[in-house]
């Protein structure tokens, strides 16, 4: 996983031993993404609900900033995107699917102040979560937070000011 700056830079983001974080936050911010999906009583509904209630931030946000894909498109280049995926499936998607995925994803850029807001949150609910489940590792996850956090801030040094995630 890394950061996406507006010039399109990619961040990435590792532990102290220099392993990414893509896994640890992957799944948590995947899952937050389709929180909608799961039963009101199934346990991810649950865990996140317990989560949200004790928040101030807007935690849900982290599951509606990130995004895979090589969609460094302009509104005009659906052509040219057919083109470069014509060997592929993703090249049958109707030209209105493409404009309303690049306007999503455009849509995606955040404010890093907002952001440090939901890291440094989740990191001081942490301690409330202790067990594990496959969307949230205390060993995996909590590590994540800190190393987003610290180049969350890193960035805002350089006067970064709205970034988004990407899977890649």
């Amino acid at each position: 996983m890394f950061i996406e700056l507006e010039d399109n830079t990619l961040i990435g983001v590792e532990y102290d031993n220099g392993i990414n974080v893509g896994h640890g936050l992957v799944t948590f911010m995947t899952t937050l993404s389709a929180l909608d999906t799961f039963e009101a009583d199934g346990l991810e509904r649950l865990w996140f609900d317990s989560l949200l209630e004790q928040a101030k931030t807007n935690i849900p946000l982290l599951g509606k900033i990130i995004y895979s894909g090589d969609w460094n498109y302009g509104q005009e280049d659906y052509q040219k995107f057919q083109e470069y995926w014509k060997d592929y499936e993703l090249a049958n998607i109707t030209e209105e699917s493409f404009q309303n995925t690049l306007l999503r994803i455009n849509n995606m850029w955040t404010p890093i102040t907002e952001l440090v807001e939901i890291v440094e949150e989740l990191i001081s609910l942490s301690d409330n979560l202790r067990e594990d489940y496959y969307w949230y590792s205390h060993g995996g996850t909590f590590p994540a937070f800190l190393a987003v956090n610290n180049a969350l801030h890193q960035l805002m040094e350089q006067g970064i000011s709205r970034i988004r995630f990407k899977i890649d």
